[in-house]
């Protein structure tokens, strides 16, 4: 309601989020709707609170993907500190996988998949194929 205004949008919003029937809490996994919302509570709920700083690592979040370029992997695990912790304030948390899943060291020749491209660090820049 803080960030609707009008009247029957909120109606609608409310009753996709609630069911019909307001019967059930939360949008069932791909619905149309469903990345927008969480869009719009992560930008609140997340975005807001993320340090800003200078000196303080990049995070490029697009919906529920949450890349971060950290200089290092000490970094790179304070990043996931934090990320978890505002995560848990919204009631959410990340997938639980193993470190070398999600650290990757670029400087050291590893590359991963972000949003259908290859990253990789060449020649000290970063490069999407």
């Amino acid at each position: 309601g803080r960030y609707i205004s009008d009247g029957h949008m909120l109606w609608l919003v409310e009753t996709l989020v609630r069911g019909a029937e307001n019967n059930t809490l939360g949008l069932p996994q791909g619905l149309a709707i469903s990345p927008l919302l969480l869009d719009l509570y992560m930008s609140v709920g997340f975005d807001l609170h993320w340090p800003n700083a200078p000196g303080m690592p990049f995070l490029l979040r697009y919906v529920d993907n949450l890349p971060c370029l950290a200089r290092d992997v000490y970094e790179g695990r304070e990043v996931m500190k934090r990320c978890r912790d505002l995560l848990g304030r919204l009631g959410l948390s990340l997938k639980d996988q193993p470190e070398g899943e999600y650290l990757i060291d670029l400087p050291a020749g590893m590359t991963t998949e972000l949003l259908g491209f290859r990253v990789s660090l060449s020649n000290g820049k970063l490069s999407y194929e």
